[in-house]
Order: C-alpha cells, then sequence, then structure tokens
C-alpha cells in the first residue's frame, strides 16, 4: 500500500494503486472560499493542523462494473462546545471556542468530503449550519433532548450531517431518540447522486452512550441493535449504506461485533480484516489521573461500496498534551474514507 501525500492546499490526491485510477475531484469555489476564511482566523502563532495522508487500498482486482459515481465520507467528533473543562494539559487557547470552531471548519473542509457525519455538534444555528451552507452543503441536526452542554451554559449538542449539495440530493430524513438513553440519537439519510438520481446512498450517523462498565456496555448494545433494526426496516437489503459514528466502545466490543456479524455484511473502513485490523486510536487526550488512547469512531459500509483509500492517523506528531491542542481542535480524530458506489447486481 502506497501513500498520496496530501498538502493542505491540494485538490489531487494520486492515483490509486489498482486497476482503476483514482483522482480526487476539487472542491467547490464556496467551499474553497469558507475554507480560507477559517483559515484566516487562526491565531497568528498557531501551527498548522497535522499533516494527514490519504492511503489507497492496494487490489490487483479489475473492477467487474463502472462505478455510478465516486465519493468522500468524513467521521468525525467535533467535540462540543462545553465540553472543554477536563483537558488540564491542553494549552488554554487552544479550548477557546472563537478560534477552536474555526480550525473544526478548516479540518471538515480541508478535505473536500462529500458527506460529513459529525457528533457532539453544537452552536448548529448559530454557527454550522450558516457556515456549512455558505460551503455548499445541505444541512441536518437532531440535538440530544438534554445535551449534557447545557450544564456548562452552552448550546445543545447532537448529531449532524452535511451533504455537498453539487454531489447528492437528500431524498428522506429519519431523526430518532436511542432505545434505553433517550439522550442519544441518530440520523438517517437517503441520498440520490445528482448524476444518477434513480441511484439510492443510505447514510447513518449516530453517538452511543458513554462511559465503561458493563451496564453502559449492554445499553450501547441496545442502542446498536436498535439503530440496525431501524435501517433494516426503512432500508431495502440491497441499498448501498454508510454507518457512521461515535460508539463509545472499543473493537473487542460486543456492539463492534453487532455491527461486523449483521446479516447486511458491514465492514470497517479503517479494520477491513476485522477487529484486530483496526487503528491503535481514533482518540488521544488527557484527564484528570488520566490518559486515554482508544479506537471507538468508525466508518462502516456495506457492499456495493468499494473503498478506495482512507485518511491517515495522527500519531508520532501529536504533543504530550495530547488532543485538543493548537495542531488540532477536537480529542477525536477525524476519519475519512473514498468510496467507489456499484450497482447493485
Amino acid at each position: 500500500m502506497g501513500a498520496c501525500v496530501i498538502k493542505d492546499h491540494s485538490t489531487h490526491f494520486g492515483t490509486r494503486e489498482s486497476s482503476r485510477e483514482f483522482r480526487q475531484q476539487p472542491g467547490s469555489m464556496e467551499a474553497a472560499a469558507v475554507l480560507a476564511d477559517a483559515r484566516s482566523r487562526a491565531p497568528p502563532a498557531w501551527p498548522a493542523l497535522f499533516r494527514r495522508e490519504l492511503y489507497p487500498f492496494a487490489t490487483d482486482a479489475t473492477p467487474t462494473t463502472k462505478p455510478v459515481t465516486e465519493f468522500s465520507v468524513m467521521q468525525f467528533n467535533v467535540l462540543a462546545d462545553g465540553m472543554t473543562v477536563d483537558f488540564e494539559m491542553s494549552p488554554p487557547d487552544s479550548l477557546q471556542w472563537p478560534a477552536r470552531s474555526w480550525r473544526l471548519i478548516e479540518e471538515m473542509l480541508r478535505f473536500s468530503p462529500d458527506i460529513i457525519c459529525g457528533e457532539e455538534v453544537n452552536h448548529y444555528p448559530d454557527f454550522f449550519e450558516p457556515v456549512m451552507r455558505r460551503a455548499g452543503y445541505e444541512c441536518v441536526f437532531m440535538s440530544k433532548p438534554a445535551s449534557p452542554c447545557l450544564e456548562f451554559n452552552a448550546p445543545p449538542d447532537g448529531c449532524a450531517v452535511f451533504v455537498r449539495k453539487a454531489k447528492f440530493d437528500i431524498m428522506y430524513i429519519d431523526k430518532f431518540q436511542l432505545v434505553n438513553d433517550h439522550n442519544q440519537v441518530g440520523i438517517i439519510l437517503k441520498l440520490a447522486p445528482v448524476s444518477h438520481p434513480r441511484t439510492v446512498l443510505c447514510v447513518a450517523v449516530t453517538h452511543l452512550k458513554a462511559s465503561k462498565g458493563e451496564a453502559n456496555d449492554r445499553k450501547r448494545l441496545e442502542q446498536m441493535n436498535f439503530l440496525l433494526h431501524r435501517l433494516d426496516t426503512t432500508i431495502p437489503a440491497d441499498t448501498p449504506i454508510i454507518l457512521c459514528g461515535d460508539f463509545n466502545t472499543e473493537p473487542s466490543s460486543t456492539t463492534y461485533a453487532a455491527v461486523v456479524n449483521h446479516p447486511r455484511q458491514l465492514t470497517s473502513l479503517y479494520g477491513p480484516e476485522g477487529a484486530a485490523s483496526e487503528p491503535a486510536h481514533t482518540t488521544w487526550k488527557v484527564r484528570p489521573a488520566s490518559e486515554f488512547k482508544r479506537t471507538i469512531d468508525y466508518i462502516f459500509h456495506s457492499k456495493h461500496l468499494d473503498p478506495l483509500c482512507r485518511l491517515s492517523i495522527p500519531d508520532a506528531e501529536v504533543p504530550q498534551s495530547r488532543c485538543p491542542c493548537r495542531q488540532y481542535p477536537s480529542d477525536h480524530f477525524a476519519l475519512l474514507g473514498h468510496f467507489a458506489l456499484l450497482k447493485p447486481s
């Protein structure tokens, strides 16, 4: 597997190491303008965001059908404003919302994703929605009914999906609370590629119950089973599916097993060979008396979606204070994958 280096200003991600050539489509002029605006708002002394690379999936297989379209998906827990109180080692200025908010936008837009699934999204009506609409995205949001952000005098957080309007039309929206803890929410969308309006892609996002312990493990499993059942009852079996989220549980869990053992044959983008092949971490933070370096964020995909590339996860370059930091605005790293949408057989 070779590496295609992504520079922040680049719109060309290189060639896939297979029989199909893959090229990243440049972002829209609207998104480029918002990205430039976001970069201009970074404090002058702050270093650049972590350099990240796109790694192509190496394969010797010859595509049997021409894809309907190619698209990219980002999964990103953005760390809600108000939830930064325990990051004692992070530089205080890196936690302040006015600067951190635009760093989040920079990370969200610098790789030109067509779909962004987000958790812990707050300041939705006053920030994320107007900014992302200006960047050319349609926006869908589901707020937590009793968001913990309210305890810190911050707006409620929830899940959001941002869809590039030039790439997809939103045909169906399902917003819901999860079972056993109605403060956890999810969103299911049906999308149609603008170039192929009769083709359907399903995108789902959720944020499962936090905190360790057997009781919360059971809640997460029940919540995931609820979401999978909702997909089964609303989305036809042959519809391609992307499932993103902060599951708050590691690959060894029963919740992870429920996803990979589901009849829809969902595969993790970052762990295509199963739990043992998942990365070492997707979140890395220090809180009072503890350091957390875990894999709990995922992008799963069904058949009829051929993964082309995935984005690297920062490691050695992460400072001793971990994240958030001046080089990265969240305690979770954005995941990103590029897919070919294939015609169902």
